[in-house]
Order: structure tokens, then sequence, then C-alpha cells
């Protein structure tokens, strides 16, 4: 007859099993919250990050709408049309008073406007808040061929002054025929989205909340990116990023390639 072995724990011993007893269970429950709460930070950060894309997005859509409006504004201006046809044939008066009335009534509207231009449907510059844009030839241009059908917006590497800048451009028609004279574009800075994207834009216009809570989104960067993958507005981290730097990354490649959002 066997006599069983009986295995005798010190008390060392024994204490440390009924701590692992006591961790265990502690470790598990730590585990699981944990998970659960990794989760929804995660969920609680994108949402955040989301509805700042979303108020971001909506800025630059007003930005932009705004800014065509403006060119459509200006091409329906009587005195333009009027004027137009004359400053055509080659009228140098008649140019000198087109060019006085964009400076005072039109450039003057809107500060963010850098340039004004008025082309033939021929693609010259008849008319100008810039005296050394006078004759230029803008055939070629995307802003030209596209905007006499249409208003358009097209950027510019080197623009006015030697800067980036964003063309907005729209037909100007005939109030009788409504058929098209001539062309109006528009040339903003893109100096100017980045304002509104940092926040100088609603600082200028008032805006008392700026600049508050910053401080939790130091590294939160928001640019823009066109058809092309290259950024259009400054970055926080790249130097001389503009029209330069790739992006190509899937939420670009989702939007531009089916129009999703990610």
């Amino acid at each position: 007859m066997k006599i069983p072995i009986q295995f005798k724990l010190s008390l060392k011993e024994k204490a440390f099993i009924g701590v692992v007893a006591i961790l265990i269970p502690i470790l598990i429950t730590f585990v699981l919250i944990y998970s659960k709460n990794k989760v929804y930070l995660k969920n609680r950060v994108l949402d955040t990050l989301t509805v700042i894309a979303e108020a971001y997005e909506g800025q630059v859509y007003q930005f932009l709408e705004k800014a065509k409006i403006r060119a459509q504004d200006f091409a329906s201006d009587g005195f333009i049309r009027t004027h137009l046809q004359k400053a055509i044939h080659s009228n140098t008066s008649t140019s000198n008073k087109l060019n006085k009335h964009l400076v005072k009534n039109k450039l003057s509207l809107d500060k963010t406007i850098n340039t004004i231009n008025i082309l033939s449907l021929e693609g010259r510059v008849v008319a100008s808040t810039n005296n050394a844009e006078m004759g230029r030839d803008l055939s070629k241009e995307v802003c030209f061929e596209e905007g006499k059908n249409a208003v358009t917006i097209v950027e510019n590497r080197t623009g006015h002054m030697g800067l980036p800048e964003i063309s907005i451009s729209t037909p100007i028609l005939t109030k009788e025929t409504g058929r098209p004279v001539g062309v109006i574009v528009n040339y903003i800075l893109i100096s100017e989205l980045n304002k509104l994207l940092v926040g100088e834009y609603v600082k200028e216009l008032g805006a008392i909340s700026w600049g508050k809570g910053k401080g939790a989104w130091k590294t939160l960067e928001v640019y823009l990116v066109n058809r092309d993958k290259l950024m259009i507005t400054k970055s926080i981290f790249v130097k001389d990023a503009i029209l330069k730097q790739i992006v190509d990354t899937l939420p670009v490649n989702l939007c531009l390639t089916s129009s999703e959002e990610m």
C-alpha cells in the first residue's frame, strides 16, 4: 500500500500563491478595461478630428465660394460690360477708365484679391489693376481657356510678386444677348488660404475665441492638396512645401479617385 505524498508549503510559498491568486483577476480586469478604454479614446479622438476637419472644410468651401461669387459679381458690372468692347479695339482712354474703375470700385471691395485682369476673347489683357499686366497674352493659361465657359479656380505655382496664388476666372457676358465678350480673372495669394487654416482669417474678422485651446493641438496640421497630390498651403513640418511637397497617402488617394472621405 502506497502512502500518498503530502506537499507541505512554507508560509512564504502560501503567501506568494495568495498574492498571485489576487493579482491574476486584477491583471485580467486591467487588460480588459485598458483595451476597452483604448478603443473608446481612439474613437473619441477620431471623432474630434473628423469634426475639426469638417469645420475647416466648410470654411474653405465658404472662402472659395465667396471668391467665385465675387468674380461673377464683377463680371456682371455694367461699366465693365459697356467699356470692355471699346477697350478691345485698342482704345487706350477706355482701357485707362476700366483700369481706374477696377482699382477704385472693385479691388477695394475685397482685400484678399491681389490683382484683377480683364481679358479679350483672344486672351489678351485689355484692363488690369496692375499696369505691368497690360497687353499680356494669357491665351494658353488654364484660367482663360476654362474661364471662357464657366467660373474656374486654378492654382499657380508662381503668380504675381513671384508667390503662389489661385486665380478665379469667369466669362463676361453681354446683357442683351448673353454672349461672352471677355473673361475677368481675380488673383488671390495662397497665403490667404494659409491665414484661413491657421485661424488668422477669423481673428481679423473679430473672433474673440481665436487661439484658445490650441495648446493641446500644437502638432495638429491642416493643409490643402490639389489634384496632382501637391500641397497648396503651408506645412508646419516641411519647409517650402507649397506646390512642391507630394502627399501620396490613402486619404488623399480616396478623395481623388472615388471622392470618399476617410
